[in-house]
């Protein structure tokens, strides 16, 4: 892979990074701002609460940000690597 293959492919997760920043930032935005009965976040609907679906979906989230964050640490030292100049 070339030096501009490899930006492409950088600038690809950075991206995907930022949508995932994007979601979680939403799943925390609708927790906070719930505006309802607060009761009704911890009334069982489906064998679980309202709060620990939320809780369980951004919890996935989490997972999906922490396995891009991985691969731009790697993408990272890929490009050092590449861009190292030679001695």
């Amino acid at each position: 892979m070339d030096k501009t293959e490899k930006n492409e492919d950088f600038q690809d997760t950075i991206q995907s990074l930022l949508i995932e920043i994007d979601n979680i930032k939403d799943y925390l935005e609708e927790i906070y701002s719930y505006d309802g009965d607060v009761k009704k976040l911890f009334v069982n609907n489906e064998n679980e609460t309202y709060i620990e679906r939320k809780v369980n979906e951004l919890s996935d989230k989490v997972e999906v940000f922490n396995w891009w964050w991985k691969v731009i640490v790697r993408d990272v030292k890929e490009m050092k690597d590449i861009l190292k100049p030679e001695s």
